[in-house]
């Protein structure tokens, strides 16, 4: 085991992840995680009593603001009976992924439909290795909403910063001849893990040897793709409002500068300008 340790510890896998630790950038990062999720829950709390929605501060160039979001109840199986029905196989294909979970519970072997596997980098942290990570919580009491809105925007920035350096680890990772032979690579504080993705297959295939039960059965719609090409005209839109229904209106709350929100909301009436002109034009 320890031959096996010390050969590991000389991979860059192993040694991005030691860095990472040594550095103290790891904790760094997660606190600055847990400090942002925190300040947005606390700002909340500060803003939810108010009757306005929206609330901008324009020393910071920030706003906050609750969104309301609908929460639909979609009969996925008579969705996809309808699209098979109704739209050209590969369109509908386009929208339709096989529910890994359904297929494995069902029993059933579509491993000669498999696209190449893919896979991610995981870090585990051992007890050791967490140690070197100590994360507290914040205490909120005495700050305005414009100091909560400071502090979200600063963390913003660091999380940015973060994201960089950790997708800098898991691409070094990816290339790490040693993780992609074994899967795995060990470090004093913990290992680096190649995690498969979840299976994908060649639905086209799947669908002419099998046919469209398998999809009724064991298919899930995705909502972002489908809703795409009904703007675009492809699919109309009584297909899907025939199949779900509104279960109730959540409120979101987000934090962004003023440039996200007005590309949000320009992307957003493009949208719906889209829609109008396909639904009258």
């Amino acid at each position: 085991m320890k031959l096996q340790l010390d050969k590991t510890l000389n991979t860059s896998a192993a040694k991005e992840l030691i860095h990472l630790i040594e550095s103290g950038t790891y904790e760094k990062m997660k606190q600055n995680k847990t400090l942002l999720e925190q300040s947005k829950a606390y700002l909340r709390d500060l803003l939810e009593p108010y009757p306005a929605k929206r609330h901008e501060f324009k020393e910071l160039n920030w706003v906050a603001k609750f969104i309301p979001k609908k929460i639909w109840e979609t009969d996925n199986e008579r969705l996809i009976e309808d699209l098979l029905c109704y739209i050209k196989p590969e369109i509908a294909l386009s929208v339709i992924k096989l529910d890994t979970k359904s297929i494995k519970s069902g029993g059933l072997n579509l491993d000669a439909y498999l696209l190449p596997k893919s896979h991610y980098v995981r870090p585990t942290l051992n007890k050791f290795g967490k140690s070197k990570v100590k994360l507290t919580d914040f205490l909120f009491g005495a700050q305005t909403e414009m100091e909560m809105v400071a502090e979200i925007k600063a963390c913003s920035f660091e999380e940015k910063k973060y994201e960089e350096i950790y997708n800098h680890f898991k691409e070094s990772s990816n290339r790490c001849s040693v993780l992609l032979e074994q899967r795995k690579v060990t470090t004093p504080y913990g290992s680096v893990s190649l995690i498969e993705n979840k299976p994908k297959w060649e639905l086209n295939e799947v669908y002419k040897d099998l046919g469209e039960d398998i999809f009724i059965n064991f298919g899930k719609v995705d909502m972002a793709k489908l809703e795409e090409l009904i703007i675009r005209g492809a699919v109309p839109n009584g297909i899907l409002s025939n199949h779900r229904v509104l279960k109730d209106i959540r409120l979101d709350f987000v934090v962004m500068d003023l440039a996200g929100e007005e590309k949000a909301m320009n992307f957003h009436r493009n949208r719906q300008i889209k829609t109008s002109m396909r639904r009258f034009g």
